[in-house]
């Protein structure tokens, strides 16, 4: 039912994007939707100031990619768990590499032969101890952030062997008084903020109580044809 509804709430606003103003997309509902539910969802939900927030931020993320994967919906340490690639240039190989369509883009194909190159560079001419391990040589690629590897999704972050002196230690209570401080400030936002999510929430809500009725009334007859999918 999760999949149903994720994938009834792409199309229903693919459909909402289809016409070229608010008033059009108003008088053309989607098909199996009810004119009153679709003036609410067009209401509340794709013409809302919090949606349309939330939209141009999504829009603006995508366009910072340098590129985007193959890999489809599995989750890219999946590709890991189960064995099924060996190690993680591997698997940037096998989701940003298409037998049929080649690389996503140039940029995803040097980054991957460069990493080749210092994994085997490593191999004949080890110039350290402790030669890096895959996902390092993808860090060192590919770039990451807290929790997150780019080119490879979420994942566990890479162990330090570095300690903290006592300096260290005062930076970071600094750090933490000084992050307080900003906390405490911000205060009234932080409410406002909470405000707007119990609003979107009671929305969701009453966003999925329509679709189980939709879906309920549908009943047995109800059939996803491959060209909504697309």
């Amino acid at each position: 039912m999760g999949g149903r509804y994720r994938d009834m709430r792409h199309w229903m606003y693919d459909h909402y994007l289809d016409y070229p103003s608010f008033e059009e997309a108003l008088k053309h509902s989607y098909p199996g939707i009810c004119p009153d539910d679709w003036a609410w969802l067009c209401h509340n939900i794709y013409n809302s100031a919090s949606f349309q927030t939330q939209s141009t931020k999504n829009k603006a993320n995508r366009a910072k990619l340098p590129y985007v994967h193959c890999g489809g919906s599995k989750p890219f340490v999946n590709y890991l768990e189960d064995d099924m690639v060996d190690g993680e240039i591997e698997l940037f190989r096998v989701t940003h590499f298409s037998k049929t369509k080649g690389w996503v883009n140039e940029v995803a194909h040097l980054n991957h032969d460069q990493m080749v190159e210092i994994q085997q560079q490593q191999q004949i001419d080890p110039q350290e101890a402790k030669p890096l391990t895959q996902r390092e040589i993808c860090i060192e690629v590919l770039g990451k952030k807290s929790g997150y590897f780019r080119g490879l999704g979420n994942g566990p972050r890479p162990t330090s062997n570095h300690g903290f002196d006592t300096s260290e230690v005062d930076r970071l209570h600094g750090i933490i008084s000084s992050q307080q401080s900003r906390l405490d400030s911000q205060d009234v936002e932080l409410q406002e903020q909470k405000k707007t999510i119990d609003q979107l929430e009671s929305i969701l809500s009453q966003f999925e109580g329509m679709m189980q009725q939709f879906f309920s009334s549908q009943g047995s007859a109800f059939r996803f044809t491959d060209s909504a999918t697309q």
